[in-house]
């Protein structure tokens, strides 16, 4: 008896973080644009930030994976790299996450987001 209710307890509480939605920190976060993060990864080294856009591709394994979002309007881009799955191509969403310079090759600066949170539209 005691195993069930360990069980459903556990089953439980997988179903709560599972569905809780996107934090109120995303929901309320000031955007920051994609286009600048790429062109200045050093200098957002580290930095938390938020930023928004469409899902153009994506390849997840295990719960792990990474996916590119292109911003909106401007088509600049961002990898995202995250351990809770991948959103669906072709999805908008808002990200949560800490900038990390990934290269930097002939004066050309390449930037990656490591997610920490994310929203699907439509957002709550």
């Amino acid at each position: 008896m005691l195993r069930m209710i360990v069980v459903a307890a556990a089953i439980c509480v997988a179903g709560y973080l599972a569905f809780r939605g996107p934090s109120h920190e995303i929901r309320n976060a000031p955007l920051t644009d994609i286009g600048e993060l790429t062109k200045n990864a050093d200098r957002f080294d580290g930095t938390s930030v938020t930023v928004k856009g469409a899902v153009v591709d994506a390849t997840g394994i295990y719960g792990r994976g990474e996916y590119r979002v292109r911003q909106l309007g401007d088509g600049a881009e961002i990898m995202v790299v995250t351990d809770t799955g991948v959103p669906p191509v072709n999805s908008v969403v808002a990200v949560h996450g800490v900038v990390k310079q990934a290269l930097v090759f002939r004066n050309r600066q390449y930037a990656i987001l490591i997610e920490d949170d994310r929203a699907v539209a439509p957002y709550q």
